[in-house]
């Protein structure tokens, strides 16, 4: 009798013990890691090749703070404005977000607020016609002093961001992980601002447009006028253009 209680003590005793020393996957996960800190590398399309540095907040929260940055450039012509055009699309961001696992693994909800200094540049030159329209107008290039028109096209400074996304929590062990994240930047619509150089007539003759000679268009008020029709055409054009998506991989490392 005394055999079998004294087993069921040392059975007791060592459950309590096993128990005591292996702390479950989901407590570890749950406790975080003393001094942990996530780095990541990832790229995206729409905003670049990025780092983010990422720390636990709560047992299913991190917090990320991201830099993204990339340039694309590209020539095109323009059949309908009769220019050749030099674009760049420069992408630079920087966020602080916030990350949510809800059910404590690898899936997430993200939010937060970024610095958005995304921007399209654009160079305009005579494609071999001499010929631009601008506006309502039609305007024929100097060719001793060569008409170009830049542009560029801006969006909202400071934007909130929402997403979702897998890998990266941060109430994880120290190791590799993996990360995708698929969002948008709530951008707001494209603002265009456009200004001309260099010397242009109206092929029209005299006339709203201008009187048929050439003149310096930096400061000729018909060009301005013109320019100011094509800024609001643009805008009218990309106004329901208000997100910007974002789609990411990356890799990172927990330490």
């Amino acid at each position: 009798m005394q055999t079998q209680r004294l087993a069921r003590m040392l059975l007791c005793a060592t459950l309590v013990s096993g128990a005591a020393m292996a702390e479950p996957a989901d407590e570890k996960a749950r406790s975080g890691w003393p001094g942990t800190v996530g780095v990541s590398l990832d790229a995206s399309v729409l905003l670049g090749i990025g780092l983010s540095v990422g720390v636990p907040l709560g047992d299913q929260s991190n917090l990320r703070l991201s830099h993204h940055a990339y340039s694309y450039d590209k020539e095109f012509d323009d059949a309908n404005s009769g220019a050749s055009y030099d674009g760049t699309l420069d992408l630079k961001s920087t966020g602080l977000l916030a990350d949510w696992h809800p059910f404590k693994g690898v899936f997430r909800l993200t939010a937060g607020l970024m610095s958005n200094g995304n921007q399209i540049k654009l160079v305009g030159t005579d494609s071999g016609t001499g010929l631009y329209d601008v506006g309502d107008c039609t305007y024929e290039s100097d060719q001793n002093f060569p008409l170009r028109i830049d542009g560029v096209v801006d969006f909202k400074s400071s934007v909130p961001y929402l997403g979702l996304g897998w890998g990266g929590n941060m109430n994880a062990e120290p190791g590799f992980y993996e990360i995708f994240d698929l969002g948008v930047m709530f951008s707001g619509a494209p603002r265009s601002n456009l200004k001309g150089s260099g010397s242009a007539r109206n092929t029209g003759g005299n006339g709203p447009c201008g009187d048929g000679n050439y003149h310096d268009v930096s400061s000729y008020q018909p060009f301005q006028d013109a320019v100011s029709q094509a800024e609001a055409d643009s805008n009218e054009e990309t106004k329901n253009f208000k997100l910007w998506p974002n789609i990411g991989f990356g890799i990172g490392w927990r330490f």
